[in-house]
């Protein structure tokens, strides 16, 4: 699964995924992958430790900081293509293509 928001503070961020893991959609996938997340930031809260909470109960691997969707760099993704992630090396590959890291 592939999140990307920009403007979001981390609580509303939160509000997201937990109405995403109460309705059941976080149990069918094998791994989430967050966007840059431009300006979701505040004060008080790390987003990635607010998404990590969330989805404490989850085993998936879970990837940060792909440059897709808003912001100066932005890759493509094919709506429906099998990724594979290595969560031990940081590395997302579509194919035999890399995409990111």
């Amino acid at each position: 699964m592939f999140l990307e928001d920009t403007r979001e503070p981390p609580y509303r961020i939160d509000r997201m995924l937990t109405q995403l893991r109460n309705a059941g959609v976080f149990d069918q996938v094998h791994g989430v992958i967050f966007g840059t997340m431009s300006n979701c930031s505040d004060p008080y809260n790390s987003l990635r430790s607010v998404i990590r909470d969330v989805l404490a109960a989850y085993t998936f691997p879970i990837a940060f900081g792909l440059r897709s969707g808003h912001g100066d760099v932005s890759l493509s993704i094919r709506l429906g293509a099998h990724l594979e992630m290595d969560g031990e090396a940081g590395v997302i590959s579509m194919g035999s293509e890399t995409h990111c890291e």
